[in-house]
């Protein structure tokens, strides 16, 4: 194909002098086509302009032969109603999994029986060959699925990444982009909802390209409970893992962090929380590249963890019915630790301390 024409060759093997005629749509084509026969063929290229051929449904080569029968050979040029196909491009989860973190598939589907092919682009610009894909003959709709791995030199924050389907006539057809994946990772640590006096449960969540999370207990590194992985639409993978601690070991106010790296990206995001009620943002440890890190205080875990108790003092009918009238009583409810201290007060100033 040129830009404003198409040719169409039909060659037929020969020793004989074959006269090759084109009809197109059942009709003589007005174009008879430049001939050529050697000593085992005969060639005949048709040119029509593109204009005309967008309209075509058949193409026909004739043989002629005044002592040998007429044969004829049509392909179909397109059909009269072609679907519009459904581009999407997405992240492969699967071959994340298996250590392949760039890889991006184009799913087609809904195409009419045409060739194609499939490109990538980055920021609208072509970044992989042309995936041709022969279509099989049936009237569909067929569906199609191809694969790219990123290089390296497109691993940029703000890249936008796009696939399309050229079907020559029939149209260009483009996906909607899927951007910012190569952004550095995040972490969040929270303290999960767990009995007073049980096994105390930290949660911790990475978001990023490829985030990994390993946790410590002061400098020791620990197994994690339980490690969930997800994509989201938009690329992103979100990994949330939990590490159960024993209440003995909760008690040693022993610091617990949790690490969120991509060594892909040469990025990390560390944080921290000192048992007891007490949070810490842990220090920079980065032997791959810039960290980011996030507070969390006292008052993230108290509004997020932590119900206040409810404090109410009174004068004890019991105590007075035995003699004691002078006797107070302080009833502690809601009660989100077991370390506390509890002080009568008098206009303000303490009294006893319990």
């Amino acid at each position: 194909m040129e830009e404003s024409q198409v040719k169409a060759t039909c060659s037929v093997p020969s020793k004989f002098d074959t006269k090759l005629t084109w009809l197109i749509d059942g009709l003589p084509s007005s174009d008879k086509g430049n001939q050529v026969t050697n000593a085992t063929h005969s060639t005949t290229t048709l040119t029509v302009p593109t204009i005309i051929w967008k309209e075509v449904k058949y193409v026909t080569c004739k043989t002629e032969h005044p002592c040998l029968p007429s044969t004829m050979e049509t392909i179909q040029v397109s059909t009269s109603a072609p679907s519009t196909p459904s581009v999407v491009i997405r992240r492969s989860l699967l071959e994340l999994l298996k250590g392949y973190s760039a890889v991006l598939e184009c799913d087609v589907t809904e195409l009419s029986s045409s060739d194609l092919y499939v490109t990538f682009q980055a920021n609208n610009r072509d970044i992989s060959d042309k995936f041709y894909v022969d279509l099989p003959g049936s009237p569909g709709p067929h569906s199609i699925s191809r694969s790219f791995t990123v290089p390296s030199t497109s691993w940029i924050n703000d890249a936008s990444f796009t696939c399309q389907v050229n079907q020559g006539f029939l149209g260009i057809y483009k996906s909607k982009p899927i951007s910012n994946i190569f952004v550095d990772p995040s972490v969040e640590l929270l303290l999960a909802p767990s009995e007073e006096s049980g096994t105390q449960r930290l949660s911790c969540t990475g978001w990023g390209f490829n985030p990994q999370i390993k946790w410590f207990a002061g400098f020791e590194e620990r197994t994690p409970s339980t490690n969930d992985i997800s994509m989201g639409a938009d690329g992103l993978v979100t990994v949330t893992s939990q590490l159960h601690i024993p209440q003995q070991e909760w008690k040693t106010a022993k610091g617990f962090s949790c690490e969120v790296s991509d060594t892909s990206l040469a990025k990390e995001s560390q944080e921290g929380h000192q048992p007891l009620l007490s949070m810490f943002k842990s220090s920079s440890f980065n032997p791959c590249g810039d960290s980011q890190l996030q507070d969390i205080n006292d008052c993230n875990i108290s509004a997020a963890a932590l119900t206040p108790p409810s404090v109410v003092i009174r004068r004890s009918l019991l105590e007075l019915l035995k003699g004691y009238s002078a006797v107070l009583e302080c009833d502690v409810t809601e009660l989100s630790s077991s370390d506390l201290y509890i002080t009568f007060q008098a206009n303000n100033r303490d009294r006893d301390i319990l």
